[in-house]
């Protein structure tokens, strides 16, 4: 079957970069201010099983337009994909009526924050103080217990996020893009699709 280029599927959200798609950031194609990092521990919809699950290891994804659901590549209905002759691997394998092409490369070799700013990137060691600082799954397991103990553990873990954030931007001058894909998407954003309430 051809793409009918109807839009559906990058309406829905950014695909997954898996190590075949690293060229495509390396080359300019796919900028890191076009990323963000879904971090261990976040719960995520699982397309494949279509429900919300916890994220076993982190994920890079093609971000939607200015915070919204989809791709940021996407032109609109009858627009089609601005990177369409360089989509990542995901979206050369969708096909709406037979997924198993997608399903079987899912979750296999998916990119990491590592694998594309490389090893001995300066921002790593920034990286993973944020994530032993704020790590995702500790608010997620937080949100969940009504206990008042808790809430305030979960109210210094979303200071703690955003301090960092802030000092990060104040620091560097990067963008709020940027942040996303060092450090994830803020706590706040991490938790509300759960309709977890965050009025601590």
């Amino acid at each position: 079957m051809s793409c009918r280029r109807c839009g559906t599927c990058c309406a829905k959200g950014g695909p997954a970069l898996h190590g075949a798609d690293a060229a495509l950031v390396l080359d300019g194609a796919v900028g890191l201010d076009q990323l963000v990092t879904l971090r261990a521990g976040e719960p995520v919809h699982d397309q494949l099983q279509d429900q919300i699950l916890p994220l076993a290891a982190e994920i890079i994804k093609i971000r939607g337009p200015h915070g919204l659901t989809g791709c940021v590549f996407h032109l609109g209905a009858n627009a089609g994909c601005s990177i369409y002759q360089a989509r990542p691997l995901e979206c050369r394998l969708l096909d709406c009526e037979n997924p198993a092409p997608l399903a079987e490369v899912y979750a296999i070799d998916r990119l990491t924050r590592t694998d594309l700013l490389g090893p001995g990137h300066s921002l790593l060691e920034l990286i993973r103080h944020h994530d032993k600082l704020c790590p995702a799954a500790e608010a997620f397991r937080l949100a969940r217990d009504p206990a008042l103990s808790t809430r305030r553990a979960l109210a210094e873990l979303l200071s703690a996020d955003r301090a960092l954030r802030s000092a990060f931007l104040d620091k560097t001058g990067a963008s709020l893009h940027l942040a996303d894909f060092l450090l994830g998407r803020p706590l706040p954003e991490v938790l509300a699709p759960l309709g977890l309430r965050l009025s601590l």
